[in-house]
């Protein structure tokens, strides 16, 4: 949907989602709870209760936002790092903070300020004036009445007034502000050279005692995950799809009933004449036919091979060629499954001998059975000494590369070791910024603070720097301070930022404070 609404983002009614989305998310954390009697209460704050459905349509709008951020990078361990769960009750009990202390205060929206905040939606407006129509029309196309929306709207000017109250006082010193402009644009240029394990393996010898020790220890890195055995036929619509045939009033039929895909290019021009898009419509009529059969021919074969519970037997009566997969463990790929994670789902949740329900694939269907499954076990050392020795043999190269980073430097902090005449390459990274990333070597936050802490009286830094298992040493070559001339254009910008987030501080500083004052209750068996 966000793809959608990135891609038509001039369209009135997109605009209105995006405003609806937000007003209707103020909405469901900001009313009082009344109206959710009857329905499950997750959490209450002082009187006000949170009701399961608020809840969930809360998550749903943090979720929708991660989403359109990470995309298909949005793994169950991630969502648990986030903390999306907490994030959404956190967001409904703060709101209901704000709302009592807005009463509290005793905030009052007048019709003329709720008129005036609405009307400056650019959703509702047209030749950049508010137009009744347009609101009606955004309005009803999302389930809102007036009264509804303008109630939220009002809880959400309340909301943004107890807000600055919190806030309000907030500055920003000069200093302050040439701080942050001197830390963000200041740069450095590092010489560096990188000291990799595998030049220590050789040296790095390994006793099956300490292989044996490391394996007592660290068991869980061996576990072997569990593992399925599947086989599999495919039903591609292609094939099925040169199989029907056509008649002129199958076409026709056809063609009548989708005229719509065959409009004029030109406005209110009318569809093009049936004769004229005869071929195009005999295509598109296979494929739909052809999807129908197809259908029907996979939901049958579904339904005998699990009758007979024997994959092959009925791949054999159909014509159908079997793939059998041999075991594999979830992460790894089968080919020609490499994105398909119905494929996967279906494996690893089905027992021994099940028959899946068809599974869709770009070229049509597939339905797989599991042979056979293999649970998650913790091996044999014998099972798996030589990763358990590789694995000491790795660890002990990386402590020896350190080690030697660590004698270098040494010498070059004494002045008896020159980084350029070293038996390493020395590169260079070229001016950077802060931010966590180092060129040519990665992201560490820990070697980029030590970066910017350098100088010319003291160009290196007191240890070596370790990422991705390679080790590093550096020295300041360069430094560019940040010149004061250039605050100039930057500094509203500047002062507007830290005045925001130290305004959110406060805030936050408010809502920690305001839960401890309040009677929160939090219902946990229903948030799992």
């Amino acid at each position: 949907m966000l793809d959608v609404m990135r891609k038509h983002a001039q369209s009135w009614v997109i605009k209105g989602l995006f405003v609806i989305i937000i007003i209707v998310f103020i909405l469901l954390y900001t009313a009082p709870g009344e109206k959710g009697t009857g329905l499950q209460v997750v959490a209450t704050v002082d009187d006000a209760k949170i009701t399961w459905s608020e809840y969930q349509k809360s998550y749903d709008n943090i979720m929708s936002i991660y989403r359109s951020i990470y995309k298909e990078g949005l793994s169950e361990e991630m969502l648990k790092e986030l903390k999306i769960k907490e994030k959404a009750l956190d967001n409904l009990i703060d709101a209901r903070l704000l709302f009592k202390e807005a009463a509290t205060v005793g905030f009052k929206v007048s019709d003329a300020e709720l008129v005036d905040s609405i009307s400056r939606y650019p959703a509702f407006q047209k030749d950049n004036a508010f137009n009744k129509e347009l609101y009606l029309t955004v309005l009803k196309a999302n389930r809102l009445t007036p009264g509804e929306f303008e109630e939220g709207q009002k809880r959400s000017i309340l909301i943004g007034e107890a807000e600055g109250l919190i806030k309000e006082g907030v500055k920003v010193s000069d200093e302050e502000a040439w701080d942050t402009y001197a830390r963000e644009k200041e740069k450095v240029n590092l010489e560096m050279i990188k000291i990799y394990p595998k030049d220590f393996m050789k040296d790095a010898k390994v006793s099956d005692e300490e292989a044996r020790e490391f394996f007592s220890k660290n068991k869980e890195i061996f576990r072997m995950p569990a593992s399925v055995s599947t086989e599999f036929v495919t039903m591609n619509s292609r094939d099925v799809e040169q199989t029907i045939t056509t008649s002129e009033d199958d076409l026709r039929k056809y063609y009548e009933k989708n005229v719509d895909l065959f409009m004029k290019t030109e406005k209110d021009a009318g569809a093009k004449p049936f004769e004229e898009v005869m071929g195009q419509v005999a295509v598109l009529y296979r494929k739909d036919r052809g999807a129908e059969v197809l259908r029907e021919k996979v939901y049958k074969f579904r339904e005998d091979a699990s009758k007979t519970k024997n994959l092959e037997e009925e791949a054999a009566k159909a014509k159908l060629p079997v793939t059998k997969t041999g075991f594999f463990s979830a992460g790894e790929q089968v080919a020609g499954m490499e994105m398909n994670p119905d494929f996967y789902r279906e494996a690893f949740t089905m027992k021994a001998g099940d028959i899946s329900q068809p599974v869709e694939t770009p070229t049509g269907y597939l339905i797989l059975k599991v042979v056979e499954r293999k649970e998650s076990r913790t091996p044999e050392y014998e099972e798996v000494k030589e990763k358990a020795v590789a694995a000491v043999n790795q660890k002990k190269a990386e402590e020896l590369a350190f080690k030697k980073a660590e004698e270098l430097l040494s010498g070059m902090r004494e002045g008896r070791l020159n980084i350029s005449k070293l038996p390493y390459k020395a590169l260079e990274t070229g001016l950077f910024g802060r931010g966590g990333s180092v060129p040519s070597a990665g992201f560490s936050e820990e070697m980029s603070k030590a970066a910017f802490s350098l100088s010319k009286e003291a160009p290196y830094p007191a240890t070596p720097f370790v990422i991705n298992n390679i080790t590093y040493i550096m020295r300041l070559k360069e430094r560019v301070e940040a010149d004061k001339e250039g605050l100039k254009t930057e500094e509203a910008s500047i002062r507007e930022r830290l005045t925001q987030e130290k305004g959110d501080e406060i805030l936050k500083s408010w809502l920690k404070i305001a839960r401890t004052k309040a009677k929160i209750k939090t219902y946990e068996e229903f948030l799992q």
